[in-house]
């Protein structure tokens, strides 16, 4: 796959997917998520400050009736919320928003949890594809010599 219109091709055969995005209240994320409605992608669940994401919303043209929005003002509790929402199967998939990445990080990497390894998080902001096969391969390594043996491997990206 080359452009974005090719992957949003070949997820069209797909079931829609509720996406819970934490911390929603930016102009810039709404504006994401109403794009994803109106490709017939996802579904948003919004977790934030609701006044401003009612307010934000509003002055972006979307409709938000029907969206679940979950009123949490603080930030790390919001990404909690989301986090949360996603473990208990009431959204398939977790978006960052108006968070610092440190902040989103501490409620997905729920310490009660197995080990994870983050690697190149806001390192590498445009690798090409032998560069994150780079790092994967430097990831599986370095969980090998850890005694993690055949390591699941996610990319985000």
């Amino acid at each position: 796959m080359r452009c974005l219109d090719e992957v949003l091709e070949a997820i069209q055969e797909h079931p829609r997917q509720t996406v819970a995005v934490a911390v929603a209240q930016s102009a810039t994320v709404l504006e994401a998520v109403k794009e994803a409605q109106e490709r017939d992608i996802a579904d948003p669940l919004l977790v934030g400050d609701a006044a401003q994401i009612e307010a934000l919303a509003a002055e972006a043209g979307m409709d938000l009736a029907g969206v679940e929005v979950i009123d949490e003002p603080n930030d790390l509790h919001a990404a909690e919320a989301a986090t949360l929402a996603v473990r208990e199967g009431r959204a398939q998939l977790l978006m960052k928003g108006h968070i610092h990445t440190d902040d989103f990080l501490r409620a997905v990497l729920d310490k009660e949890d197995k080990l994870l390894i983050v690697t190149d998080g806001a390192m590498n902001i445009a690798p090409d594809l032998v560069q994150k096969a780079e790092i994967v391969l430097n990831a599986v390594y370095l969980a090998e010599c850890l005694g993690i043996h055949n390591p699941k491997v996610g990319v985000l990206a």
